[in-house]
């Protein structure tokens, strides 16, 4: 299949040129953009960082322009997986629609949260990702991207203690007078949206093409973080390949993403029992997550210093140099399991 995928990229693309062992890159021939269209050699798939399009190498072939009896010829030969029928592409196009926000949806939550720079977050920083404010339910929102980097979601922090929930993923619900329950922060903006956040890493957009399309680089340390403010600051500190469950736990579409990444994986839940570390009936959330990534590369559990409280995060962290400490003194899971703790 190889030899046959690289003749095909040889004849219909431009430009062509190896990235790493495992694919070409080339000009896209949708967008017009270089250096941002990889196609896979093992199986054919491909991917324009640019113009956001990809799919399987038999969608590529429609795209090209070439007819249905080449490209039927061409599935025959490389004895590809059948195209999907007309009726499974429109429901799969209409599920993608109803998990994706148009961008502009952003606009109405413009301005950079002064409590996080004041706590030492940069603004450039927080601008770059995105964070911004909703003054309407007095939140700080951070948009929840995708693996192409399309707007999948929106969450909300509360900015206030009496708040509840602490953070609240946006949605586009009804009002409903019978349950007292007034419309969701985009009812009236977006039709059919149903929020899906745990289906996504925050960040992972950023991380994906860095680990994914260098296989032979060497890569900085891949941190699992719970939040957004800790994947933010760890980038901050200078770990740029930080994500974020958005929770204490991992799904199994995360999973899924993660294994797509090499490791080694550093998880750094917050330093809470039964998160970071086991509390009393020997449960800890950290080593479950370890348990299932590793099947996909070597895992570590990041431990807090001694003098770091109960309940501190990984923005709590001062310097770069005491987040590398931290990365450095991680422990595999039969490390962990011999410590004790009180």
């Amino acid at each position: 299949m190889e030899a046959q995928i690289r003749r095909i990229a040889s004849t219909y693309l431009e430009g062509v040129r190896p990235t790493g062992e495992s694919g070409l890159r080339s000009k896209c021939p949708l967008c017009g953009s270089d250096r941002s269209f990889i196609i896979s050699l093992h199986h054919g798939g491909w991917i324009c960082w640019s113009c956001g399009e990809r799919g399987a190498l038999v969608t590529l072939l429609r795209q090209l322009g070439l007819s249905s009896t080449q490209v039927d010829r061409t599935v025959e030969a490389l004895n590809l997986p059948p195209p999907l029928s007309k009726r499974l592409q429109r429901r799969k196009m209409l599920k993608q629609q109803h998990a994706l926000l148009p961008e502009y949806i952003l606009g109405a939550y413009e301005g950079t949260p002064e409590e996080l720079v004041e706590g030492g977050f940069s603004a450039e920083l927080l601008r770059k990702h995105d964070v911004g404010v909703d003054a309407k339910n007095h939140r700080i929102t951070f948009p929840i991207r995708d693996t192409l980097g399309r707007l999948a979601g929106i969450s909300g922090r509360a900015r206030g203690d009496w708040q509840i929930p602490r953070y609240k993923v946006y949605d586009a619900r009804p009002p409903d007078p019978e349950r007292n329950r007034g419309p969701g922060e985009l009812y009236g903006v977006v039709e059919g949206y149903v929020p899906d956040n745990r289906a996504h890493l925050y960040g992972f957009n950023d991380v994906y093409p860095e680990r994914y399309f260098k296989p032979n680089e060497p890569q900085p340390p891949l941190v699992v973080t719970e939040g957004y403010k800790s994947t933010l600051w760890m980038r901050q500190l200078g770990f740029t390949h930080t994500v974020g469950l958005q929770g204490s736990s991992m799904t199994a579409a995360q999973e899924r993403q993660l294994g797509r990444l090499r490791g080694p994986y550093y998880i750094m839940l917050d330093n809470e029992p039964g998160k970071a570390y086991p509390d009393r009936k020997r449960r800890c959330a950290a080593v479950d997550i370890a348990r299932r990534l590793r099947r996909s590369g070597q895992v570590f559990l990041c431990i807090y210093p001694e003098e770091m409280p109960i309940g501190a995060a990984p923005d709590d962290i001062g310097s770069a140099e005491e987040a590398g400490q931290v990365l450095e003194t991680a422990e595999t899971i039969g490390q962990l399991r011999t410590r004790k703790r009180t």
